[in-house]
């Protein structure tokens, strides 16, 4: 992965709170992604919320050193 690239999460998908875990599970208006629902610890999801497409690569690793 090249620091200076910006990668995003896949914008089909979104992430979302679940009491001490959270839900990865596809947009309504992603119908080519029928049904699916994933579990990751919270953790995890944060570092993935960093992914939006707006941040390089460099940012996302100082803020995600940052936050932990």
């Amino acid at each position: 992965m090249e620091q200076n690239n910006t990668y995003v999460l896949n914008p089909k998908y979104m992430v979302k709170p679940d009491r001490n875990r959270a839900i990865i599970t596809n947009r309504n208006s992603a119908p080519d992604i029928d049904g699916f629902i994933g579990f990751v610890h919270p953790l995890y999801a944060i570092l993935l919320s960093l992914f939006d497409g707006e941040a390089e690569l460099s940012e996302i690793v100082l803020t995600a050193s940052n936050l932990l």
